[in-house]
C-alpha cells in the first residue's frame, strides 16, 4: 500500500499544475465499483493503474520481477468497466525507490500523440497572438 500511495502522490505532483487528479482506490480495488489501485481524472488521458512491488533474485542473486499477462489482462478489462482507455501496471523491485512502468505499446502511442496534437496547438496559438512560433 506505500507503493500505491507513493505512486499516487507521484503523479499528483507530475500535474500539480492542474490539480490532484489521482486518488487510491478503497480497499485496493476490491470493490466492483472501484477497481484498479488507483484512478485518474484528466481530461484527456483518464487512467486506471495496478501497482506491483516484488522482491525476488534470480539464480545469480539479481533482483527481478515477473510480469504475468493475467495482470495485464485483468487491469485492461477493468479499465474498461471503469470507463477508461489508459491504463497501466507500475512496479518496482522491493527496497528501491526507482519505479518503471508496463503499458499496452498503442497506449504509449496515444499518448505521444496526445502530447503532439497539443504542442501543435500551442504552436498555432503562439502565432496567432503573435508569439513565438517554435
Amino acid at each position: 500500500m506505500d507503493f500505491e500511495q507513493d505512486g499516487t502522490h507521484r503523479y499528483n505532483r507530475a500535474v500539480s499544475k492542474a490539480k490532484d487528479v489521482a486518488r487510491r482506490q478503497l480497499a485496493s480495488g476490491s470493490l466492483s465499483f472501484a477497481l484498479g489501485d488507483m484512478i485518474t481524472e484528466e481530461k484527456l488521458t483518464a487512467a486506471l493503474a495496478e501497482y506491483k512491488e516484488r522482491g525476488s533474485l534470480d539464480s545469480r542473486g539479481e533482483k527481478q520481477i515477473v510480469i504475468k499477462r493475467e495482470w495485464l489482462e485483468k487491469l485492461a478489462k477493468e479499465a474498461r468497466e471503469m470507463n477508461r482507455e489508459y491504463y497501466f501496471l507500475p512496479f518496482r523491485f522491493k527496497g528501491d525507490d526507482k519505479q518503471y512502468v508496463v503499458m499496452d505499446y498503442n497506449i504509449l502511442l496515444s499518448y505521444v500523440q496526445t502530447i503532439q496534437a497539443l504542442l501543435e496547438q500551442i504552436r498555432l496559438l503562439n502565432k496567432q497572438i503573435g508569439g513565438d512560433p517554435e
